[in-house]
């Protein structure tokens, strides 16, 4: 069970990564006036929405219990993919760099299934994807980028949109 973080502890450490994330996912902060108690409003936009099954008919299932890589060296989105896919019940192991992400798949506690990795990493996400593709060559590989980037997923994005990308991309056939 984890423990929930006492906000009181650094309220100023707390904003300033709730505005961090704000901002990469392209909306804002903006402080509600209520009281005494501050409230402050995350403004976020929807980019991307399931369609709604027809009346009678069951939504996907997107949750999982495979086990996953997240491999960027962005702290902040790292965690925040990981936190999801977490939520969604999958294996979730996070790694910053190659040599990391590595030793991650080398621990042998048990093979990943796929790995999100950052089209921002300075070796690239095709060298880590083939680095880690050598220990492993049946590994599916999704490319996370910052901007529209060919069959990548950009990021931020919604959780409706990643756990449905992370699902397709283990449901895939091996091409």
């Amino acid at each position: 069970e984890q423990a929930s973080p006492d906000m009181s502890e650094d309220p100023g450490g707390w904003l300033a990564l709730a505005q961090v994330i704000a901002r990469r996912a392209g909306g804002a902060l903006r402080e509600a006036e209520g009281g005494e108690a501050r409230t402050i409003e995350v403004l976020l936009p929807r980019v991307f929405s399931l369609p709604r099954p027809a009346e009678g008919g069951a939504p996907p299932d997107l949750r999982g219990a495979e086990s996953l890589l997240v491999l960027d060296d962005d702290l902040h989105l790292r965690a925040a993919v990981a936190a999801v896919l977490r939520q969604l019940g999958y294996d979730v192991h996070a790694a910053e760099d190659v040599d990391e992400a590595l030793a991650i798949q080398r621990s042998g506690r048990c093979p990943l299934t796929l790995a999100l990795v950052s089209a921002d990493l300075p070796v690239g996400p095709l060298e880590a994807a083939r680095a880690l593709q050598r220990g492993q060559p049946e590994l599916r590989v999704l490319v996370l980028a910052r901007q529209a980037a060919g069959d990548a997923l950009v990021v931020p994005c919604s959780f409706e949109a990643l756990a449905a990308r992370v699902r397709q991309a283990i449901d895939a056939r091996p091409t």
